[in-house]
């Protein structure tokens, strides 16, 4: 199984990015993905960056 992490600013940001992005890309991985990719998210209280 592979994974993708990612951390977006809104919700609504990660929203227009499976919907208008990913989803349409992965329907066109020939032999590779079916059905919608399993989503898991949590909020950040303290996001601390370099």
């Amino acid at each position: 199984m592979d994974h993708v992490a990612a951390a977006w600013d809104f919700r609504a940001s990660l929203d227009a990015f499976v919907g208008e992005t990913l989803l349409p890309a992965l329907h066109n991985v020939r032999d590779g993905f079916t059905g919608s990719p399993e989503q898991r998210s949590a909020e950040f209280t303290n996001l601390v960056t370099a």
